[in-house]
């Protein structure tokens, strides 16, 4: 989402020049490194802060805070990843 990289790219003191900042893809990869080692620290657990990444974090903490299962359908990103990078 656009805010999340603007503050993103503030945390790392990367210029925002909005949208265009993200089709960098060296600023692009490191905002969403730093973006996804935020969510380890949050979650503590990869599989959450993958599927935070794709969703959400509010939106996946919310299942969490009411004690509720996540939907099962929400792990696909998370299964997708992990596939894609067993194939590196």
């Amino acid at each position: 989402m656009p805010y999340v990289a603007e503050a993103v790219a503030q945390d790392l003191k990367i210029e925002w020049r909005g949208d265009q900042t993200l089709f960098d893809p060296f600023l692009n990869i490191r905002m969403g490194i730093y973006y996804l080692k935020m969510l380890m620290d949050d979650f503590q657990d990869l599989v959450l802060a993958l599927t935070a990444y794709n969703y959400g974090p509010t939106y996946i903490r919310s299942f969490l805070d009411r004690g509720e299962k996540i939907p099962l359908h929400h792990f696909r990103y998370y299964q997708r990843v992990l596939a894609f990078s067993r194939n590196l």
